[in-house]
């Protein structure tokens, strides 16, 4: 798995021109701030594998990663992110055409193999379904169901801002964690609760007998807490990110990958 990521990678990396999937700006959008809370687990766990606080402030995403401790920054007006890892004084920036040139090459990667999951992954059927009466939507098809438990925030640009960062986190993530799945599924996900106004509160995962692998998780919770206001604290959290991006050495993605995986292991 690490060497056809590694070729990817390079091969994105270096593609230049228009690419696809990419989701439309947030031009003229009005000024907001939000902070949300977030935690994942697999099965029956009750102890998060996962846990990070992102934050919306100063027209940025700002997502704290509590292990490893990391901070992606995400710029939708610059439409790029910057990757920070404090405890080696390192960062690297990515633009979001190369995020999105990594998942093409991977997707046209995955529609020709002859694994019929990845093949799934790399354009999934999926059907959507509400809930009469329930604030959830569940999406099924024949390899993995989502249930997603939703809320209408004060503001349909809350939706729509969270929206684009869902989508290219989503994207980032495949690209930063190798062996990961395809965002596609997620994504279309995502573009029915824009559709529709609503953030995430808790997305429930499953893989069915088909997707499984073994010593992998069959069920995969997020929850997602979201406050429509943010602290002093949050915003100087938030400053000081902004400071480490100046302070940081800059290295390439492929060196930053590779620092963080050594000091993580």
């Amino acid at each position: 798995m690490q060497s056809w990521w590694s070729w990817v990678c390079f091969a994105s990396l270096s593609t230049l021109g228009t690419v696809a999937f990419l989701p439309a700006t947030l031009a003229g959008a009005a000024p907001l701030e939000f902070r949300v809370e977030n935690s994942v687990y697999v099965d029956q766990s009750s102890r998060p594998i996962s846990e990070s606080i992102t934050l919306f402030v100063n027209d940025k995403f700002y997502d704290f990663l509590r292990q490893p401790e990391e901070i992606v920054i995400f710029n939708p007006t610059l439409r790029h992110f910057t990757l920070l890892y404090p405890p080696a004084q390192l960062r690297t920036e990515l633009r979001v055409e190369q995020v999105a040139a990594f998942i093409t090459t991977l997707r046209s990667w995955a529609l020709k193999h002859e694994d019929s999951f990845l093949r799934f992954l790399a354009s999934p059927e999926i059907t959507v379904q509400d809930h009469p009466g329930a604030a959830a939507i569940s999406f099924d098809s024949e390899y993995l169901s989502y249930l997603v438990d939703v809320d209408r925030p004060p503001s349909p640009q809350i939706a729509q801002i969270y929206a684009e960062f869902s989508d290219w986190y989503s994207q980032l993530n495949t690209m930063v964690t190798p062996g990961s799945r395809l965002p596609f599924a997620r994504l279309q996900v995502n573009k029915v609760l824009l559709e529709r106004g609503l953030v995430p509160l808790r997305v429930e995962l499953k893989l069915k007998p088909a997707a499984q692998k073994r010593n992998q998780p069959a069920v995969i919770r997020s929850y997602h807490n979201f406050f429509y206001r943010v602290s002093e604290s949050d915003r100087s959290r938030a400053n000081q990110a902004d400071q480490f991006v100046q302070l940081f050495r800059q290295v390439s993605f492929i060196e930053y990958q590779e620092k963080l995986r050594a000091t993580t292991k």
